[in-house]
């Protein structure tokens, strides 16, 4: 098997790619994790990722609070600022970190050039989601098992 190069931009907007090319000359944004593994182990990779990004953004209870705000649905930047209690710039910010991870899209405001619209992405709460049934079954299995142990060693 031929090892993979993963390079993961920094960038907000960029996607993990696999390369098996020389890496001259690669800009100081770009990390670089050195991988011999399968397209599965690759693919486990990027949702790893994924979910680590999505967990950084969500990690904040202010971001964590705008999620639920647009559970509603789209709203305006203004609108969640208000509804924050926080400035414009501080909410803002929270907006930013949260397209970066991919939880939310923004799109012009179409009555204001200079207004943005925010609406969740659920492929990344979904994904997120599947996750945490993934380790909730795992966990029920568990605990499954250590009652039946629990019965079958009580004394009677």
């Amino acid at each position: 098997m031929e090892p993979s190069l993963t390079i993961a931009m920094s960038s907000p907007r960029a996607k993990a790619r696999s390369l098996a090319a020389p890496t001259q000359g690669l800009l100081d944004s770009v990390s670089l994790v050195l991988t011999c593994s399968t397209k599965r182990e690759m693919i486990n990779d990027i949702i790893d990722h994924t979910l680590d990004e999505t967990f950084a953004a969500l990690a904040d209870p202010t971001r964590r609070r705008i999620v639920e705000l647009l559970q509603s649905g789209p709203r305006r930047a203004g609108t969640i600022a208000e509804d924050l209690g926080t400035s414009r710039a501080a909410s803002s910010r929270h907006l930013r970190q949260l397209d970066a991870a991919g939880i939310v899209d923004v799109a012009p405001d179409p009555d204001d050039a200079r207004g943005r619209i925010y609406e969740l992405k659920m492929d990344r709460l979904i994904g997120l989601s599947a996750w945490l049934d993934q380790v909730e079954a795992h966990w029920n299995e568990q605990l499954q098992s250590f009652r039946v142990h629990v019965e079958c060693t009580r004394p009677q």
